[in-house]
């Protein structure tokens, strides 16, 4: 009596790889909203859509000049056609993310880093270090 087998090795291996294929999907779709990039995106989304609870959830620190920089931060988007993602600098549970703005009429661009901390499971912006960084990077030091 020969055995039949109950799925042919074809079937298996494209079954295999369309459930592989599947997960990695999922883990990429979980994962893209959970670096520093992504706190700070939803950071922009909040103050654009003037949404200051979920604001508030997105920040960590004191939050002692968190006013002044969601003010400071809704001016120069307003001056702006765009923000675009620089460079991002991670350092264990702390990151630092430029973030570019292109001005309009041909006036250049600005750029601002931020301060992105990690305190529990999610990545947070920091408003005090970042104005801390922000006056700093002013002055010239």
């Amino acid at each position: 009596m020969s055995e039949r087998q109950l799925i042919s090795p074809k079937l298996a291996s494209y079954g295999s790889a369309l459930m592989l294929s599947v997960l990695t999907l999922l883990v990429f779709a979980y994962s893209k909203d959970q670096g520093p990039e992504s706190a700070v995106r939803r950071y922009h989304q909040a103050i654009a859509s003037g949404d200051m609870e979920t604001l508030r959830e997105i920040e960590s620190g004191g939050n002692r000049y968190s006013q002044e920089l969601a003010s400071y931060l809704q001016q120069v988007m307003s001056q702006s056609q765009r923000a675009s993602l620089g460079r991002v600098r991670q350092d264990g549970r702390t990151a630092y993310v430029d973030v570019i703005y292109p001005l309009g009429d041909g006036r250049g661009m600005m750029a601002m880093r931020f301060v992105v901390k990690k305190p529990n499971l999610r990545w947070k912006v920091n408003s005090d270090e970042t104005v801390k960084l922000l006056t700093r990077m002013s002055q010239f030091e």
